[in-house]
């Protein structure tokens, strides 16, 4: 079964949305889900901070490593993984994109939810520059 990408409906929504695709379900469902937690997209603290994007996860009945692991290559990342690309500092906080790995039978690819993208299901590995990950259980 091939995972599907979800577009982020707001500027800084690429934890939700990534949750989204993991998840099965639309942006929107994810957003609601998120708001009733207190996460949203918009909160600086969602941008540099794993544990929102964990706590969403268990809410749709999936888990992640508890601990970020340093990217090394594409052929040793797991299965399933969310991964930190764009990573940067902003007045000394780190801050990066959300994207998610699959790796399914002999193919990986790549979920991306920025809206401007014509593809968001991504192949260019080469142009992607994740720092770490966090391995996703279903």
């Amino acid at each position: 079964m091939t995972m599907k990408s979800v577009v982020q409906n707001e500027k800084t929504g690429c934890g939700i949305a990534s949750v989204a695709a993991l998840a099965g379900v639309s942006y929107a469902r994810a957003r609601a889900r998120a708001n009733k937690l207190g996460i949203f997209a918009d909160d600086p603290k969602l941008w540099s901070d794993t544990g929102y994007v964990r706590t969403l996860l268990g809410k749709f009945g999936m888990s992640a490593s508890r601990k970020e692991r340093k990217f090394v290559s594409w052929d040793r990342l797991p299965d399933v993984a969310l991964l930190a690309i764009k990573w940067h500092r902003e007045k000394g906080e780190p801050f990066w994109h959300w994207v998610v790995f699959v790796r399914e039978n002999e193919l990986s690819y790549v979920l991306d939810s920025k809206k401007a993208l014509k593809k968001n299901r991504r192949t260019d590995f080469g142009r992607m520059k994740p720092k770490w990950f966090i391995e996703v259980h279903a």
